[in-house]
């Protein structure tokens, strides 16, 4: 339980997308998504979790929604920065061996701050410090809403336990 909710605090670092099918269409969405946005919807659909320390292996299935929200991005057009602030908090239940349990995790960040740019229906943010470009699919994007996924799969292996966990992280902002 406890590398699940470890995960489902690494899921808000992984970053954004935008939609797009040429450039003319990447003009018209950066120009939508410039602006504020405060967080409305938070969703981890098909979430599971595999555990492996000494030789046993453990399954965990995981669901996850948002709620009590203060996050807000920008982003910005000149420089094409974007930037977060806020928490919310992650409702998350788990299944293990058949057992059901809920938990809030509350303080998440979502963390966002780098350059962006709009390829195709991805918006991907470079971290200035690391330089790791992250990406995530727009599912919507109007001059009011934008939603997006993250499919995530990430493995972290610490003191001789090794955790594997993937799903998707589900997005929706409303512009200010």
């Amino acid at each position: 339980m406890k590398k699940t909710i470890f995960f489902l605090l690494i899921i808000p670092f992984l970053a954004f997308t935008s939609c797009s099918s040429d450039d003319d269409n990447a003009t018209d969405n950066e120009s939508l998504l410039t602006g504020k946005w405060r967080l409305t919807a938070f969703s981890v659909t098909n979430g599971k979790s595999i555990t492996t320390a000494q030789g046993a292996t453990l399954t965990t299935d995981f669901t996850s929604e948002g709620k009590d929200f203060s996050t807000e991005v920008i982003f910005t057009k000149i420089p094409k920065i974007a930037a977060s602030t806020g928490k919310y908090t992650a409702v998350t239940t788990t299944t293990v061996e058949g057992q059901t349990s809920t938990t809030d995790v509350t303080g998440v960040n979502f963390d966002l701050v780098g350059l962006w740019e709009i390829q195709g229906n991805k918006l991907i943010v470079e971290d200035p410090n690391s330089h790791e470009k992250q990406s995530t699919t727009i599912t919507e994007l109007t001059s009011t809403k934008l939603s997006f996924t993250i499919d995530y799969k990430d493995t972290v292996n610490n003191a001789g336990v090794t955790t594997e966990a993937s799903g998707t992280a589900n997005y929706t902002f409303t512009k200010k």
